[in-house]
C-alpha cells in the first residue's frame, strides 16, 4: 500500500532511509512544479543489508518498465553501500 506524504516525510528525515522517484519525462528542458510521479521505491539502508520497504507504481504506468527501473536503481545504490543482500518487506 503506497505512503502518505506524512509517512515519507517521517521517513525521510532518518539518515539512513532514501526515496527513490520515477519522474515522468516531459519534452520541456525546464524542471516544473507539474512533474508527474510514475512510481518509487523507498529503502532503509543498514550496514549490510538494504530493506526494501515500499514500491509503487502508478496505474496508468504500468507495464512500462517502471517497477524494474527502480528495483535496478535500489540495487545499484545497495551495492554501492556495501549492502551483501537486499531484503523485501512488501505487504
Amino acid at each position: 500500500m503506497p505512503y502518505c506524504a506524512e509517512l515519507f516525510l517521517k521517513g525521510m528525515s532518518k539518515p539512513n532511509h532514501l526515496l527513490l522517484v520515477a519522474i515522468e519525462q516531459s519534452e520541456v528542458a525546464i524542471p516544473s512544479t507539474h512533474q508527474v510521479i510514475m512510481g518509487y521505491c523507498m529503502l532503509r539502508i543498514r550496514a549490510r543489508e538494504v530493506e526494501l520497504s515500499s514500491l509503487a507504481v502508478g496505474s496508468q504506468f504500468r507495464g512500462q518498465g517502471v517497477a524494474g527501473a527502480l528495483l535496478r536503481v535500489a540495487v545499484s545504490v545497495s551495492r554501492n553501500s556495501g549492502a551483501e543482500k537486499v531484503r523485501v518487506e512488501l505487504s
